[in-house]
């Protein structure tokens, strides 16, 4: 797998967890760095891409909705994801609300 496999994959696995935070009413919008950092700690050259649904859990999915559950996020917002040293950051967008429709 070359670099740009790996941002097919983590691109096809980030629209599933989007997916699934549009139904709380909740937008994701993730950096390019944000994005390399995924790939770099989801990547293997022995296993390949096998390890980025972990990385994915591991420094994506659990630390956000260990904020949602803190209240940090609320419905209709946007979280702007960025990359750190060693772990990602999650800020609101500074733009408005978004109002949901649930249908």
């Amino acid at each position: 797998l070359n670099r740009k496999h790996m941002e097919q994959i983590v691109n096809i696995l980030i629209s599933e967890i989007k997916e699934r935070l549009a139904e709380k009413g909740i937008s994701l919008s993730l950096s390019k760095p944000a994005l390399d950092f995924l790939i770099e700690k989801g990547f293997s050259p022995v296993f390949g891409a096998r390890p980025l649904k972990r990385a994915l859990q591991q420094y994506l999915e659990d630390p956000l909705a260990e904020q949602i559950l803190r209240g940090k996020f609320k419905d209709g917002e946007t979280i702007i994801c960025s990359a750190g040293t060693e772990k990602l950051i999650f800020k609101k967008s500074k733009s408005k609300k978004v109002k949901v429709v649930k249908q």
